[in-house]
């Protein structure tokens, strides 16, 4: 979420923090875990308000870190989370979001205990017999076809959106491919679902920009608003290896723009201006296609 660190995924499994040094272009590793993942990290992001660290490996599970107190300032930064949820929906919460930037920019990189893994959800089967079963939440790799789970947070942090993942279809032997929203704090069990994907999605990209409300909502938006909603709209897009879609935070479910057939090969990654207006898609063909917005 600043100039001062960025954190990386390796193929020895681990997920590493480097932080800016002394000197000049002076890099350092200040955190290393190579013990909770068990194969390949492909995907990490870091929460826009510094508190957490995401990953996804080919070993099928989302693990996130939770950064410790700051040591200087534990009394401040204690009350301030306990007072933020992660949205923003007036002024004061505006400053304490910054408030908390401030102090985990500032403060050293720590992580609290072990992290927080999601890799099964339970339901019960059987009939009249019921049983908990586990299913897997998320795809494995010779299903997803890729070598990457580019999963991201929404521009406000209210969010952690999570790509390959797989939904009960009313099959028990058939799941659909869907993308998973997480709230903020809130790892226990998706807040919502984006399922009926033809193919796993692979990628999560968040528009910069955040997007007033629309006047006038339907039966619809009311069915599949989410529990946490703040007075705007993120919006940001799914790739599939060959389609992107358009989801916003207002009306979970259904997409607000689908595009296809824009290359002839798998789609591998996407990039938002800073306006909001273009989203640039890249392939493994070579090519880069724009898409334009009014």
């Amino acid at each position: 979420p600043d100039s001062k660190r960025f954190v990386v995924g390796s193929l020895d499994h681990s997920v590493i923090v480097f932080e800016q040094g002394g000197g000049e272009g002076e890099w350092s590793c200040v955190w290393r875990n190579n013990r909770d993942h068990v194969s390949y990290v492909q995907g990490v992001s870091w929460d826009p308000l510094g508190g957490y660290v995401a990953s996804m490996g080919s070993d099928r599970v989302c693990r996130v870190w939770g950064r410790k107190k700051v040591g200087q300032s534990k009394k401040k930064e204690k009350k301030v989370l306990a007072e933020s949820n992660g949205v923003v929906d007036d002024e004061n919460a505006t400053q304490k979001e910054t408030e908390i930037k401030t102090l985990l920019t500032n403060g050293k990189f720590e992580v609290h205990g072990r992290s927080k893994a999601m890799k099964y959800r339970e339901a019960f089967v059987g009939g009249q017999h019921q049983q908990i079963k586990k299913y897997n939440l998320f795809a494995d790799e010779s299903t997803v076809e890729s070598f990457f789970r580019r999963l991201s947070w929404t521009t406000d942090g209210a969010f952690l959106v999570t790509p390959t993942a797989l939904w009960d279809t009313g099959d028990e032997n058939k799941a659909s491919f869907a993308t998973y929203l997480w709230g903020r704090h809130r790892f226990d069990k998706p807040m919502a679902v984006l399922s009926g994907l033809e193919k796993p999605s692979v990628v999560v990209r968040p528009c910069p920009t955040l997007f007033t409300i629309p006047k006038t909502k339907s039966e619809s938006c009311k069915e599949n608003t989410t529990k946490i909603t703040p007075p705007y709209r993120s919006i940001f897009a799914v790739l599939t290896l060959d389609s992107v879609l358009l989801y916003d935070t207002f009306q979970i479910g259904t997409p607000i723009a689908i595009a296809r057939g824009l290359h002839y090969a798998g789609l591998t990654d996407c990039t938002w201006t800073s306006d909001g207006r273009h989203l640039l898609v890249s392939s493994s063909d070579g090519y880069i296609s724009v898409l334009q917005f009014a």
